[in-house]
């Protein structure tokens, strides 16, 4: 229930339901005409058309929330400015052709996050299950932006085996290289 396109959803079909009332209360009451014998029914269509028609129209925009079976996997347990701990239950099968690595960036609003070179990097590791610490290597760059109260972003990237941790400078090079970004999450730096 933390999903806010769920809630979205909901506060659209609420507005969708008084916009309804509004135009049900506006819609003159028609008064049957005695020469036609459908004439109750004519009238019903004709008064309640519009209802009916929003009605549709609230039920479809739910489809697509529902019909949507890519749901996001969480893997990112806990973490700080350098350290998290993943679970690895949905990768072990991934375990023989890939590896984890762990990247931290204290952004620069005057720079794209994805070609930012002041990243943290990890070494690569085994994947293991069903939890894994993983722990990210402080460089000079990543340091000279570190300050107490300052958000670090932590990036969970799933790499191949055979993975030059020395060729990623920026998170764009993550896919280039091969690898992508399973999970992401952001906290405060604490200490110095």
């Amino acid at each position: 229930m933390n999903d806010f396109k769920f809630w979205l959803q909901v506060a659209i079909g609420l507005g969708q339901l008084f916009l309804a009332w509004i135009a049900l209360r506006k819609v003159p009451s028609m008064a049957p005409t005695a020469s036609l014998p459908t004439s109750i029914q004519q009238s019903i269509v004709k008064r309640y058309w519009p209802i009916v028609v929003i009605g549709v129209l609230m039920v479809g925009a739910w489809i697509p929330y529902f019909l949507n079976s890519e749901t996001r996997h969480v893997y990112l347990t806990a973490w700080g400015p350098v350290t998290a701990t993943v679970d690895t239950r949905s990768l072990i099968e991934d375990k023989d052709r890939s590896r984890l690595m762990l990247v931290s960036l204290i952004p620069d609003i005057s720079i794209d996050p994805m070609n930012d070179v002041t990243i943290a990097r990890s070494r690569t590791y085994e994947i293991k299950a069903p939890i894994m610490d993983m722990v990210v290597i402080q460089n000079t760059s990543w340091s000279a932006r570190a300050r107490v109260g300052r958000l670090a972003n932590i990036y969970l990237l799933e790499v191949p085996k055979e993975f030059a941790i020395e060729r990623l400078t920026t998170l764009a090079d993550v896919q280039h290289l091969g690898g992508k970004i399973l999970d992401t999450a952001a906290g405060p730096i604490t200490t110095q």
